[in-house]
C-alpha cells in the first residue's frame, strides 16, 4: 500500500514532430451521439387520465475522441444511468 500511494506513472514518450507522426494525425470520434432525447411515461394520477411524459434527457450530442475520458456527473435523476 506505501508503495501504491507514492507511485508516479512513467512519462509517454515523445515521438517526432512531423505530418507521418500518427499522434498528428486527425483520429475519427470512437463514439459520436447526436441530439439524444429520452421520456419515459409519467405517473398517472387516475385511470382516465394519461400522465405527462418525464423527460430524462433532452437534446444531448458530444463525441468521444480515441484517449479521452468522459464522466457522467450530475444529481440523482437527472438521466446519466439513461444516457448511459
Amino acid at each position: 500500500l506505501a508503495q501504491a500511494s507514492t507511485h508516479v506513472p512513467a512519462r509517454p514518450r515523445t515521438h517526432a514532430v512531423g505530418q507521418d507522426n500518427p499522434l498528428l494525425q486527425v483520429a475519427k470520434p470512437l463514439l459520436q451521439v447526436d441530439s439524444v432525447t429520452r421520456d419515459y411515461p409519467g405517473r398517472r394520477k387516475s385511470l382516465l387520465k394519461r400522465a405527462a411524459p418525464i423527460r430524462a434527457v433532452d437534446d444531448v450530442s458530444f463525441s468521444i475522441d480515441p484517449g479521452q475520458s468522459v464522466a457522467l456527473v450530475g444529481r440523482s435523476g437527472c438521466g446519466k444511468s439513461t444516457l448511459a
